[in-house]
């Protein structure tokens, strides 16, 4: 199958690419700060906070879905152009 019907198909995804765990030095000093606050609040503050940070990657997780789709339409736009290019 070519890669048009396998995406057609949904058979493609990044979603589904195995990685590689990294260990990323900021991300742990995330964390740490991350446990250091949730020790200082209260429940209901610590309630409001988890929403927020819940709200927050879900505005990110829309904002790299739209990031993803402009960046495809733009690879079918240099492909259109490209093939209007007479070598």
């Amino acid at each position: 199958m070519n890669i048009l019907k396998e995406l057609y198909y949904g058979n493609v995804s990044e979603f589904d690419r195995p990685r590689k765990p990294k260990t990323n030095p900021k991300i742990d000093k995330e964390l740490i700060i991350y446990e250091k606050l949730l020790e200082q609040l209260t429940e209901e503050q610590k309630q409001l906070f988890e929403e927020f940070i819940e709200l927050c990657e879900d505005r990110q997780c829309q904002d790299l879905e739209d990031k993803y789709i402009q960046g495809f339409k733009t690879g079918l736009l240099i492909a259109i152009e490209s093939s209007k290019i007479e070598l």
